[in-house]
């Protein structure tokens, strides 16, 4: 690794413990000492001029190691030991980032890449826990009171076999207390991660589990995830797992062999987001008092498994399913406004088992929709439990209430 002192403060580079200077760095031009904009990284295979103007270069070995310095440098405010007024980005360049550990995002800082397809996280035999949480990840929060921080514009690269157990994107939190110190967004962490292109987690996790995309859990609340598209991973794309009050927006998920989008914990947005070649069901939508609107299921075992007591769903598309359109579980207070459940035939499967399915007299339920009669066994299963009003049209209408 290289650090390149020509836009660097000197004094702000010691903040990057244990790193050492290239003999051929830059002198310090007008400003010696005054922090630049960003932080800049080169990869190993980016253009010899990009290197010369970056402030760290990697080596294409373990380059976590030199990520981590240049974002613990931008988490370094003017008074030593305190991250206030710390705001520097990291900015990577793009090209091929070989990583055996995770990069661990800190307190107030912006990591970019130069585009979604431009700069690539790849995991390396990645299996060891660090930063916060259990789960093995690429991307990490270096500890559980971190906070105001994300990343964007990259390719995260799960190297299928050769990746290792990792997780995509793991954001952890204690689930006890409150983020303290800079940035000041207590009671959230408000973490956030867009513009990602999330492949290969394929092989199998920790304890044989599958591998996931971007995985929130223990409190998160506050994290944004959008503008993302994930594929082929052998647990889900997206989890949010005892994250309340996040949003998810814009994302296309593809071939996983859990659920597309498992959203298991309250008060969160799912919008604007479709999943297809799903194994167990393009969504999940499991946590109470969630908003769910304009989501599109397609080519997947289940569209949507919804269990989420109260719930507001409307504008649900689930297009060719092997076995179920939807499924309503036991549960109180489901509004579903739109919806259309069809099997066009020309897809994944030729037909469909079920249309909609209620399972354990879910009740005060409010269901209007369509299911398409043409390639689909059973319109309607089972019936709704007591004070619901529903109405399934295409071919004899379905009532209830």
């Amino acid at each position: 690794m290289t650090i390149n002192r020509r836009l660097v403060g000197a004094a702000l580079v010691g903040a990057a413990a244990g790193v050492a200077t290239g003999a051929g760095a830059a002198q310090a031009g007008p400003g010696v000492g005054s922090r630049p904009l960003r932080i800049t990284v080169a990869a190993k295979d980016a253009p010899a001029y990009i290197k010369a103007e970056a402030n760290y270069v990697c080596t294409g070995t373990n380059d976590q190691n030199t990520i981590n310095a240049a974002i613990a440098e931008a988490a370094t405010g003017p008074v030593a030991g305190s991250s206030e007024r710390a705001l520097n980005a990291v900015e990577l360049s793009g090209g091929q980032y070989y990583c055996s550990g995770s990069i661990l995002l800190q307190s107030g800082v912006d990591v970019a890449g130069a585009g979604m397809f431009a700069s690539v996280l790849r995991a390396v035999g990645l299996t060891a826990v660090s930063g916060a949480g259990a789960r093995v990840g690429l991307v990490k929060l270096f500890d559980t009171n971190t906070h105001g921080c994300g990343l964007h514009g990259f390719t995260l690269e799960g190297g299928g076999t050769a990746g290792g157990t990792c997780d995509g994107l793991v954001y952890s939190n204690d689930g006890a207390s409150n983020p303290s110190g800079y940035p000041y967004t207590s009671p959230d962490p408000d973490c956030y991660a867009y513009d990602l292109f999330v492949r290969g987690f394929r092989t199998p996790g920790v304890d044989g589990a599958g591998r996931n995309g971007l995985y929130a859990e223990t409190d998160m609340r506050g994290t944004l995830l959008h503008t993302c598209q994930v594929r082929d991973c052998s647990g889900d794309g997206i989890v949010l797992g005892g994250t309340p009050d996040s949003h998810i927006d814009r994302v296309h998920i593809g071939g996983c062999d859990g659920y597309g989008i498992n959203v298991a914990s309250g008060n969160n947005k799912v919008t604007n987001s479709k999943a297809y070649y799903c194994n167990i069901a393009g969504m999940r939508l499991a946590g109470s008092r969630g908003t769910f609107s304009c989501l599109e299921v397609q080519d997947s075992v289940v569209g949507f498994d919804i269990s989420g007591t109260p719930c507001v769903a409307a504008a649900l598309t689930a297009d060719t399913c092997r076995d179920d359109g939807i499924i309503l579980r036991s549960s109180t207070g489901v509004s579903l406004d739109g919806f259309q459940v069809l099997c066009r035939a020309n897809g994944r499967y030729a037909s469909q088992l079920r249309g909609v399915s209620f399972m354990g007299s879910p009740a005060e339920c409010t269901i209007v929709g369509r299911v398409a009669t043409a390639n689909i066994g059973t319109k309607v299963l089972n019936a709704p439990g007591p004070n619901s009003f529903v109405r399934i049209a295409g071919g004899a209408m379905y009532a209830v209430g």
